[in-house]
């Protein structure tokens, strides 16, 4: 004996109950469960649906979560979002990316350091792949520059010599296939030196020193 309805509805009230739980037709004795899973809970289940998923879910819904107000947080993974909650307490060097982390604090101090070198290079700096920004000429010893930028943000730093160069930092993808920077570790931060020659391999790293500090370090 079958007793399955062959044209079996899992949503009408007939197989699953009528709204108060009473079930007709051929299937009601089998899929009946004791208070109906006809039109009545469905409709809360499509109401799960229709409303759940705006507001039956709450806090993933249109007015909290993953709707316009709150998923911002989500949604930014930049100036709004993620950049913030995961950017280190304080800047640092990344050297895999071959730029400067900006911290919690948003800003990046750039103080121009005593550079050994016959040529007065230009330097410059840009904020996540941006249009390059001046930083002043390499003899201007002592002359500072705060960058203002989203937690998080990677900044990276080239120079571009009178010979017509232009060797970036952190990376070899440079005019002769090498990296023209050195970074080393100080007391209040980051000094990154660059050569300024094609070529080079003196390996002195003094032609253009910048030295970069966290002006929130320690907060």
């Amino acid at each position: 004996m079958n007793n399955f309805n062959v044209h079996f509805n899992p949503w009408a009230g007939g197989s699953f109950g009528a709204p108060n739980g009473v079930g007709h037709g051929p299937g009601a004795s089998f899929f009946q469960p004791p208070f109906g899973f006809g039109s009545g809970l469905a409709n809360a289940w499509m109401n799960h649906a229709s409303q759940g998923m705006s507001n039956g879910w709450g806090p993933w819904g249109q007015s909290r979560g993953w709707g316009s107000n709150e998923a911002g947080g989500w949604r930014g993974h930049g100036v709004n979002g993620f950049s913030g909650a995961f950017a280190p307490r304080e800047g640092r060097w990344n050297a895999d990316k071959g730029s400067y982390t900006v911290g919690r604090s948003g800003k990046l101090e750039v103080q121009t350091g005593q550079a050994e070198a016959a040529f007065n290079n230009r330097m410059q700096y840009r904020v996540n792949g941006g249009s390059w920004q001046d930083l002043g000429n390499s003899k201007n010893t002592g002359a500072k520059t705060v960058i203002n930028a989203p937690p998080g943000s990677d900044v990276q730093f080239r120079i571009q010599t009178p010979e017509g160069n232009t060797f970036r930092a952190g990376t070899n993808r440079n005019v002769d296939g090498m990296d023209h920077a050195a970074v080393r570790r100080t007391g209040q931060g980051y000094s990154l030196g660059f050569e300024d020659l094609r070529g080079s391999r003196n390996g002195d790293f003094n032609d253009a020193i910048l030295n970069l500090r966290d002006p929130g370090r320690g907060h």
